[in-house]
């Protein structure tokens, strides 16, 4: 994979803890090391200006459901069209997507007990076949 800048909505930190976990017992189920690759994510496309305002209405609520996009695969979210928004705000192609789980293209059903996942920011990150990290980030205000 040649190495590109994506657009990322990043988790509350005790989410993003959280996810860790689940992220380890995913690895000792299913042996897929690309869960390590990238933080806790919501992966909303290529790059984007994230200095505009981001409107959050509320929190995300994960369907239990797990489906791949052209970035691995993710935990589905229910609040689709409020991720939709979010991408058009930005001018990105709406992308399906969720809460990032691995790299793969088939998705491995798992559960999660986690249900809720709040936001703190939206970054800019350069991801490539063996790294991601994070360039830019602005924290983002819940329920404006």
């Amino acid at each position: 994979m040649k190495a590109k800048i994506i657009t990322v909505l990043e988790l509350a930190e005790s989410e993003r803890i959280r996810m860790r976990k689940i992220y380890t017992s995913y690895f000792r189920a299913t042996g897929r090391k690309s869960v390590y690759l990238m933080d806790p994510v919501i992966v909303l496309g290529g790059k984007a200006d994230i200095s505009r305002h981001i409107p959050l209405s509320a929190a995300f609520h994960l369907s239990g459901e797990v489906k791949c996009n052209e970035f691995g695969s993710f935990f589905a979210i229910r609040e689709n069209d409020e991720i939709e928004k979010i991408e058009r705000l930005l001018n990105l192609e709406i992308l399906e997507t969720g809460l990032h789980l691995d790299m793969e293209a088939e998705p491995i059903q798992y559960p999660i007990e986690m249900k809720e996942i709040r936001i703190r920011a939206i970054a800019s990150a350069l991801l490539d076949e063996h790294s991601f990290r994070i360039l830019y980030r602005k924290k983002l205000a819940m329920g404006i």
